[in-house]
């Protein structure tokens, strides 16, 4: 600790110029990175001439680092390494040192987004990279409802929602189009369907608020999907709010009125006061 905060001083004092910091480098660079990186202190240092280092010092370290990304991704101090390299590529506009780091975590791409440390480097490409994400969703096809259904995994999507283009989006949407209704019940699942309603197009929004007509009163007494019914009465359109109020207040086959039952209910009764700040005219009368 106390060594670290020597070099460091020395760093600073000697504004990447005299022979002072030229001998820290030499003495890091390239051999050591690695395992510097993994160093509470150590990643520091790393840090440090990432974040102020030249052009050619950042390369340095970008290549030292290649090769043990993942298991970089997946270490406490490493992965900060990794979040900063990622973002100085992108502030230096070096295209290849951010795609052969996309590339060699691709093949563990999914490990990466369920990993506590990796998740967050991964959210750090996806916000750097919102160009590549055809690339992301090839690494990750196959395991995009596992991956939302997923403590960390579902973080890492709503990212890719956020930032991604429309195409790779509506891949995305379709992959996961027939378990939107067992996401919306997910503890995690319903997070990434409420970033769908939040964030999406009104043609995204529409399509998922669909998922809900005729299951208002099962969804609304749910403790996750909840959510996600209030959600969709906010953020949809006029015309999809209107069919999923319509269906509150409309008797069933055994006479009951879907709304009477969901005010006694623990979850269901924000529902309720959800559709009557948002409905208008003659429906909210109604309600």
């Amino acid at each position: 600790q106390q060594g670290s905060l020597i070099v460091l001083q020395k760093q600073c004092a000697a504004d990447y110029k005299t022979q002072d910091q030229k001998t820290i480098l030499q003495n890091v660079l390239p051999d050591h990175t690695t395992r510097l990186s993994r160093n509470c202190c150590g990643r520091l240092v790393i840090q440090e001439v990432l974040q102020h280092g030249s052009g050619q010092q950042v390369a340095r370290i970008a290549r030292s680092i290649k090769g043990s990304l993942v298991a970089l991704c997946m270490h406490k101090h490493g992965s900060q390494v990794v979040q900063t390299a990622t973002l100085k590529a992108v502030q230096n506009a070096c295209i290849e040192d951010r795609i052969d780091f996309l590339l060699e975590i691709g093949s563990s791409l999914y490990k990466c987004a369920t990993n506590l440390n990796g998740n967050r480097v991964v959210q750090q490409f996806i916000v750097c990279l919102p160009g590549c994400g055809r690339i992301f969703l090839h690494f990750l096809k196959g395991r995009l409802k596992d991956l939302a259904r997923h403590r960390y995994g579902s973080h890492v999507l709503q990212r890719c929602f956020e930032e991604f283009q429309q195409l790779p989006r509506a891949w995305l949407l379709s992959e996961l189009a027939d378990s939107l209704v067992d996401l919306m019940q997910d503890p995690y699942g319903n997070y990434l369907i409420q970033c769908m309603l939040s964030r999406g197009t009104q043609h995204e929004r529409s399509f998922v608020a669909s998922k809900l007509r005729g299951r208002m009163l099962q969804m609304s007494r749910h403790r996750f999907a909840s959510n996600v019914c209030e959600t969709a009465l906010v953020t949809s359109d006029w015309q999809t709010r209107i069919l999923l109020v319509e269906e509150m207040i409309t008797a069933l086959p055994d006479g009951r009125v879907p709304l009477q039952v969901m005010t006694k209910d623990r979850y269901a009764k924000y529902v309720v006061r959800t559709s009557l700040e948002v409905a208008e005219g003659r429906q909210k009368e109604e309600l």
